[in-house]
């Protein structure tokens, strides 16, 4: 069974290591737009690598640990003075829980439901039921559909339900 606990564990615990250096480079006189952009250049960009995969499959707890980095380097940059969602309105971030939706659906757009010639797009059933016939007699197959919350969570079954 597939679960992406561990791979969330290793991605907050890269990207905890990562803050150090932030604190340090705000200890350092750099300036706010400076570390912005280290963190989400060096942060967020660890955050998110291969998010379009393994979003849609997060429990609260694993999203929550992953928003905890982003609340974490907000309060480095602007210090404990401001909520986290005054600095996310300051800098125009959105939350780490939107950042991923908005990537998935991107991604899930541009390469799955229009790039006709991506691996991903065999995958996908025809909208319409095709006829198709078998020894016994003519059936009408419907479209696949989960079985389970699991699998209707997962990148293709989600992308089919919320962003064609």
């Amino acid at each position: 069974m597939l679960k992406f606990d561990t791979h969330i564990k290793y991605v907050v615990c890269r990207a905890s290591q990562r803050l150090y250096a932030l604190t340090q480079l705000k200890r350092s006189g750099m300036s706010t737009a400076d570390l912005l952009r280290y963190y989400k250049s060096m942060i967020r960009s660890i955050l998110e690598y291969g998010s379009p995969v393994w979003s849609t499959s997060l429990t609260k707890q694993l999203l929550s640990s992953i928003e905890h980095i982003q609340r974490r380097a907000m309060c480095i940059i602007f210090g404990y003075d401001l909520s986290y969602k005054v600095t996310l309105s300051i800098t125009g971030l959105p939350t780490i829980e939107e950042r991923l939706a908005d990537l998935g659906a991107s991604f899930f757009k541009t390469e799955v439901s229009e790039n006709i010639d991506d691996p991903l797009n065999s995958l996908l059933t025809p909208s319409s039921p095709k006829k198709i016939m078998t020894r016994s007699k003519n059936k009408q197959f419907k479209q696949l559909s989960a079985k389970t919350k699991r699998c209707s969570n997962s990148f293709i079954f989600y992308g089919l339900k919320n962003w064609q």
